[in-house]
């Protein structure tokens, strides 16, 4: 589960699929059947603008922007050792993995870089 910076919307994976829910008036925004079998953790961009989420099945982070059908507007493969995702200011996403440290993915060139070893 994920809010959003300014606390309007929430994010909530359950199972198969990534819900957004708009807080205040309890409507759901958008809602995305996952390419796989379970959702494992979402992370809204800062500035509200899309949500990430990766899962189980198909091992990717995804992108997706906040309408009804939550529209993919990035893809990438990560490994499935990957714990927790987060994306930055710049739109970059973060993710955390079980033996391979922390890794960050450019969403603009598609470059993946390793910043943190874990020992």
């Amino acid at each position: 589960m994920s809010s959003s910076a300014d606390g309007r919307l929430i994010a909530i994976a359950h199972g198969p699929v990534l819900s957004v829910f708009d807080v205040r008036t309890r409507e759901l925004v958008g809602r995305r059947r996952w390419p796989g079998w379970m959702v494992k953790d979402v992370s809204f961009a800062p500035d509200g603008s899309f949500v990430a989420g990766y899962g189980f099945g198909e091992a990717n982070v995804i992108a997706m922007a906040l309408a009804p059908d939550l529209p993919v507007i990035h893809r990438t493969p990560a490994p499935k050792s990957v714990r927790r995702i987060a994306v930055l200011a710049d739109g970059s996403i973060l993710r955390s993995t079980h033996r391979f440290g922390v890794w960050h993915h450019d969403r603009a060139t598609g470059e993946d870089a390793q910043v943190l070893v874990q020992s």
